[in-house]
């Protein structure tokens, strides 16, 4: 598995978790809210789990972008300063 695979699987392994699903239930471009019911403390529970799994600090303002593991990918790479 490479780099990038492995640290959306962690993604997808993280958002599964709050949102109480198994990570295959998860695509890469379903959206948390009208596909998977997440509400705004589970999108605040995601952000802190990214927070300390990838040692970083992304801010609240960021929880808008972050409607599918894409968009959570992108925002948590720029984050992180990933190649991407």
């Amino acid at each position: 598995m490479n780099q990038t695979a492995e640290r959306m699987s962690d993604i997808r392994e993280i958002v599964a978790e709050v949102l109480e699903l198994s990570p295959e239930e998860i695509s890469e471009s379903g959206d948390f809210i009208e596909e998977y019911g997440a509400d705004s403390m589970s999108a605040i529970e995601i952000l802190a789990g990214l927070d300390r799994h990838f040692d970083i600090e992304i801010p609240q303002e960021h929880l808008a972008q972050m409607r599918n593991l894409r968009e959570v990918y992108a925002v948590v790479a720029r984050e992180a300063s990933w190649e991407v």
